[in-house]
């Protein structure tokens, strides 16, 4: 049985993990590059990326119904917007 939205599946899955790669990023520059109060917030705000991007990467396959869809397009409105 074939995928009823494997273009969307795919588009969520690659948010997924560019979403965790730009966190995976953001963590580096908080460790390396800012001090104080910003290192703390731009590494609490790279955890939340990369959690988000992680979940999103990983229930890309399920979108089979369509309110599934619309939350996990939801999430990746949320955390892009």
């Amino acid at each position: 049985m074939q995928h009823p939205r494997p273009g969307i599946s795919r588009l969520y899955a690659a948010s997924g993990c560019l979403l965790a790669a730009v966190a995976v990023a953001l963590a580096a520059y908080s460790a390396h590059g800012v001090t104080g109060e910003a290192q703390s917030r731009l590494a609490i705000a790279a955890a939340f990326a990369f959690a988000h991007g992680l979940a999103l990467a990983a229930l890309a396959g399920h979108t089979e119904r369509l309110l599934k869809t619309i939350a996990l397009g939801a999430l990746l409105l949320v955390v892009v917007g």
